[in-house]
């Protein structure tokens, strides 16, 4: 054997740098190799950063120009449609027993702050969504000034309003589910039947969830379900059932009548259901 000591202390020095390396940079060999070969490549875009700094700049550019171009296209596509939708929803209002109902679209837009991205020769602010901040104003009687929606409008008024932004709407409003409530309130007769056609039009295309008092409305549903609140051991306890059949008929007949569910009242509801189910 040849005992070479320089060797053996080289030898030992390697590994010692080796562990010190898979206890810094990895498990394995192998897990340090692949690190390093990362690191020489990103090593070499840096040294090619100002090149590269020159296209990502034309990029951005680029993409800057495209966007404002599409900004201000969008923002002219939505001032044409203002009156449209104004003048569709209110038809459909008025076919909801809100005939003096004023409804309004305004477009705010603000000023491009330092560092904003800005469109036009105003400079507005451009977001996510354009540079218009779109606001539906809302009056229910007639001569009153119209105000934001969400703050003036009750229940029924609200929900009124959204079944009608939703029928305009129904073939571009990508919304799965709509669930109205209090849809019914201050209305009856012809204008629940309305209400009925108006929902189960927007369920064509979207599913649709509607509380309602009114047997008018209740006889278009494709599913009908009696919500029950009662007392048990002390406490109010809330059931819901699914009705199938003459369970739904018989539903149906305690809205027209109340609690007492006569022959009248059964082949009423049952005509309600059926002329329904014609429409």
């Amino acid at each position: 054997m040849v005992f070479d000591p320089p060797r053996l202390e080289t030898i030992e020095r390697r590994l010692d740098e080796v562990g010190r390396l898979k206890r810094k940079y990895g498990e394995s060999v192998e897990t340090i190799l692949t690190l390093r070969a990362r690191l020489e490549t990103d090593l070499e875009k840096l040294g090619h950063a100002g090149e590269d700094e020159g296209r990502l700049a034309e990029r951005v550019d680029r993409l800057r120009t495209e966007l404002v171009t599409r900004a201000s296209d969008l923002a002219e596509r939505r001032e044409q449609a203002v009156s449209r939708l104004e003048t569709s929803v209110l038809t459909e209002l008025g076919a909801l027993d809100l005939e003096t109902a004023a409804f309004r679209v305004r477009l705010a837009r603000e000023r491009a702050a330092q560092g904003d991205l800005a469109v036009g020769p105003e400079s507005w602010r451009l977001g996510p969504k354009g540079v218009d901040q779109a606001e539906f104003l809302f009056s229910g009687n007639a001569g009153e000034e119209v105000r934001p929606l969400a703050r003036i409008a009750s229940g029924g008024e609200l929900s009124r309003t959204m079944l009608a932004l939703k029928v305009v709407l129904a073939a571009t409003d990508a919304v799965p589910v709509l669930v109205f409530d209090e849809v019914d309130v201050g209305i009856g007769g012809k204008t629940a039947d309305t209400v009925g056609k108006k929902l189960r039009q927007v369920a064509r295309a979207r599913q649709v969830l509607c509380v309602t008092h009114l047997p008018q409305i209740a006889a278009y549903a494709d599913q009908h379900f009696r919500v029950e609140k009662r007392e048990e051991d002390g406490r109010t306890a809330t059931t819901v059932a699914a009705l199938v059949k003459n369970d739904r008929v018989r539903e149906v007949a305690r809205m027209l009548g109340g609690e007492s569910v006569t022959d009248t009242s059964l082949q009423h509801a049952l005509e309600l259901i059926t002329q329904a189910r014609g429409k």
